[in-house]
């Protein structure tokens, strides 16, 4: 049997995988470039980081939302709105 949570906690560790790979040659792009090695980088590769980051919290975010519907975790006084709004628009798991 498939858990929805899980899957939804695998999809986010794919992108912020997929997230954390662009940004660091991002890092290492713009390091070369300081030290007169090389370009920076390109709005393209800068574009692309930014759309895998923004994908992985938005799967993160739905790997929360799945949690708070289940009852397995609760909003802390420091969820952002968005999130609890999400968590409360998921229909409970059963």
């Amino acid at each position: 049997m498939n858990n929805p949570i899980d899957e939804a906690y695998d999809r986010w560790k794919v992108a912020d995988v997929a997230a954390r790979a662009l940004e660091r040659a991002v890092t290492e792009a713009w390091q070369r470039h300081e030290c007169a090695a090389g370009a920076p980088p390109s709005r393209e590769l800068l574009r692309e980081a930014a759309c895998l980051r923004h994908d992985a919290r938005e799967k993160l975010a739905h790997a929360i939302g799945l949690l708070h519907a289940a009852g397995l975790i609760q909003p802390s006084s420091g969820t952002p709105r968005r999130a609890r709004r999400l968590a409360a628009a998921r229909p409970a798991l059963q």
